[in-house]
This record gives structure tokens, C-alpha cells and sequence, in this order.
């Protein structure tokens, strides 16, 4: 059996789990418990794949809710999901912007002998001017190169693929109306 705890106000899955709160209520303000058999629940039905812990329905906060109604799991709208995608990615980047300054922080040191010092500090004042950029999506868009060649972190690359794809799929389904990112 699966343990959802969800927003009794919104629908929106707190955590998922197989084990069972001692009093039987959730322990999050404002939210209840749903229990799923997870026997109802195999591969055939859309959007709930078993994982590969035995007895646990695979469930994705960015993309399932509990519909307040049926008490069953469904599908975010696209717009809910880009949204919540964008957010995290805007968390991410601050982070990876964070770990690169400090990463980089010996490059800057005066008392050590490097090279090509004036490319590092260039490279540092991009990551910080990342910060202009209007919104996280633009931010992995524009993530400076790095000195030696690397590569944007794949985690940003990753939730930006994700973002594309939700906003392309949204787009698709409603003509007319701009994407938000």
C-alpha cells in the first residue's frame, strides 16, 4: 500500500510513502492521507508505474496531484507543471552558480601562480551576472563556457529539457496562446 500525503486545499502531494502514520492522520497542517492499493495499480495504467521497490506506486510531485473530488490520482495541468519545474530550476541554478564561484575561488587566490587568471575572472563575473537574466530557463540558456571546456551541470540541462517538453505540449494543446517561458 502506497501512503500519499496531500493538500486537502489543493491536491498537491506533500510526500508518498509505504509506511503508515502512527495515529493514521497526516502530521503536515491542512493536509489528509490518501491510501492506494497498489494491486489497482500496475503498468498498464497511464502515469502510475510500479518501481522497483516492491509495493510502492511511483509518483512524481511535479506531475501527479490528488483530484479533491474523486480522491484519485491524476495528472497536473502543463501550466502547474512548468511552473513548479521553473521554480526548482531557479533554485538550481543558484546553487550551481554558488558551487562554481566557490569551486573557482583558487583560480583568484593572488599568492598562487595561474595562468590564465584574467579568463577565470571573466568566466566568475558571468555566473554572477546570471542573475540579470529574466528567468531560470534563460539563465541555463545563457550558462557562460566554462575555461576548461565543461559543460553546463547536467541536473540544469536535465529540468530544462523538462520545462521545453511541458511547454511545447502545452503550446500544442492550446493555439493562440504564447508559451510562458
Amino acid at each position: 500500500m502506497t501512503v500519499i500525503h496531500y493538500c486537502t486545499a489543493t491536491g498537491f502531494i506533500r510526500s508518498w510513502g509505504t509506511l503508515e502514520p502512527v495515529d493514521g492522520k497526516s502530521h503536515l497542517p491542512n493536509h489528509a492521507i490518501l491510501r492506494i492499493q497498489d494491486a489497482l495499480y500496475g503498468p498498464d495504467v497511464p502515469g502510475l508505474a510500479r518501481s522497483g521497490v516492491a509495493s510502492v506506486v511511483e509518483i512524481d510531485p511535479f506531475v501527479d496531484m490528488v483530484d479533491l473530488a474523486t480522491l484519485t490520482i491524476v495528472k497536473r495541468p502543463a501550466a502547474d507543471q512548468a511552473v513548479l519545474l521553473i521554480e526548482r530550476l531557479a533554485l538550481l541554478v543558484k546553487l550551481a552558480v554558488a558551487a562554481e564561484l566557490s569551486a573557482t575561488d583558487q583560480y583568484m587566490v593572488t599568492d598562487r601562480n595561474v595562468a590564465n587568471r584574467e579568463t577565470w575572472a571573466v568566466y566568475r563575473q558571468q555566473l554572477r551576472d546570471l542573475s540579470k537574466q529574466p528567468d531560470a530557463p534563460s539563465m541555463v540558456r545563457n550558462w557562460p563556457c566554462h575555461p576548461t571546456g565543461a559543460e553546463t551541470p547536467a541536473n540544469l540541462r536535465q529540468h530544462l529539457a523538462r520545462i521545453d517538453a511541458i511547454s511545447q505540449s502545452s503550446l500544442t494543446s492550446e493555439p493562440g496562446i504564447p508559451c510562458p517561458i
